[in-house]
């Protein structure tokens, strides 16, 4: 085992024979177990059942998986993804995380976060985790491994037929607050409250600039929105605005990375000019599962296209019945939030230092557009998780 794994996990109780090591094929059961004493059969991830989990984890670079055990016994785990985000982000996103009851509140989880971002110090700078509100422990476990909090994303997720929420958690490690960009965000005035209570709980510069920002010009004759099709690739790659420069939306999937690839992944929709000429494109994932349309990416001549492509989108998930569609803003675009908080979109995070482009991280702004009214479902909230509540709430009620 590494020394270091073994001191974090002896760190704790120092008269107790604890370690953490990598996960192996013999704990599937004992990993069953563990999300079974505390989810039952009802955690939405079955992979931790069935022991697909750990053999991903065992077989796949882009998975770190750890556990902690004393005299063999399995008490606690928890897993780090490293492909959240684009492939250049250094961004991670904390998952399958479990502490045996027993055995709750002896700093279990804290140890094991720390031991997984000191597996993962050379590749994770950010860092994302989230806690669904009907599990008050959920909630606690994050607090009590000090991740801030950065939001609360109403009606996310659908489990058994009804939509429930999230808490949404997330950290800086190793040069991600030092790389964050040194121009303030420029954000409209519904985005405030919540940017300066996440940029003071992260001890980061809570520093932004408030902008009312102007509507754009919004003529719906101007463009024709279709799908994408392979001879629009070339043109738009040579639209540097929304890609190479002034990014507006973020997505873990590129038109750059080729038509034959995202045409799997992803449905991307081009406006054409009287011409017939792209002048933009917006891309998106659909999530039928779940009801939940991702944008992805936003790549625009001139910004008279946006309000096109935006109501396109906006289209497409009603098309497709979707209850939520989410997208993740640039902090640094007041005039796009602004057209999609008139849209229906609301700020439901703010996320420092989440996307790395050119020689800086980014501030994105997460926001969504709920198809239905606004209806949490079950909460039980830790009081920090309340306060964030509260905050967004404003935007819905």
């Amino acid at each position: 085992m590494d020394p270091l794994l073994k001191a974090l996990g002896s760190a704790v109780f120092p008269k107790r024979d604890l370690s953490i090591r990598f996960v192996e094929e013999r704990d599937i059961p004992a990993f069953a177990e563990l999300f079974r004493s505390n989810y039952g059969d009802g955690y939405l991830a079955h992979d931790v059942y069935d022991g697909t989990w750990v053999k991903r984890c065992i077989y796949s670079d882009m998975v770190i998986c750890l556990v902690l055990e004393e005299e063999g016994k399995v008490l606690a785990t928890g897993s780090v993804m490293l492909d959240y985000g684009d492939h250049n982000d250094k961004s991670a996103e904390l998952a399958r995380l479990a502490v045996h009851p027993d055995y709750a509140h002896h700093g279990l989880g804290h140890r094991v976060i720390d031991a997984l971002f000191k597996v993962a110090e050379n590749t994770a700078e950010f860092a994302i985790a989230e806690a669904r509100t009907v599990h008050y422990h959920a909630q606690d476990m994050m607090e009590m491994a000090f991740f801030p909090h950065i939001g609360f994303v109403p009606q996310l997720l659908h489990v058994n037929g009804k939509r429930e929420s999230l808490a949404l958690y997330a950290k800086l490690y190793l040069n991600g607050a030092f790389l964050r960009s040194r121009d303030l965000p420029e954000i409209i005035p519904e985005v405030a409250p919540l940017a300066h209570f996440v940029l003071s709980g992260m001890n980061l510069k809570d520093e932004i600039r408030v902008v009312d920002a102007t509507v754009i010009n919004d003529d719906p004759s101007q463009y024709v929105v279709l799908p994408i099709e392979r001879d629009h690739e070339g043109p738009l790659l040579r639209i540097p605005e929304g890609r190479v420069t002034d990014p507006l939306l973020f997505g873990n999937i590129s038109l750059e990375q080729g038509f034959s690839i995202i045409r799997d992944k992803a449905s991307y929709l081009v406006a054409l000019d009287s011409q017939q000429n792209p002048a933009g494109t917006i891309g998106y994932h659909f999530d039928e599962t779940s009801r939940l349309i991702k944008g992805l990416e936003l790549i625009a001549r001139h910004d008279d296209v946006w309000p096109s492509l935006c109501r396109a989108l906006i289209q497409a998930g009603e098309e497709l019945n979707a209850d939520v569609m989410v997208v993740d803003v640039s902090a640094y675009q007041p005039r796009l939030q602004r057209l999609l908080f008139n849209y229906g979109f609301r700020p439901v995070a703010y996320a420092p230092a989440m996307v790395f482009h050119g020689t800086d991280r980014l501030d994105v702004i997460k926001m969504i557009k709920l198809n239905g009214p606004y209806d949490p479902g079950e909460m039980t909230l830790t009081p920090t998780s309340r306060k964030v509540v509260d905050l967004i709430e404003a935007n819905f009620l």
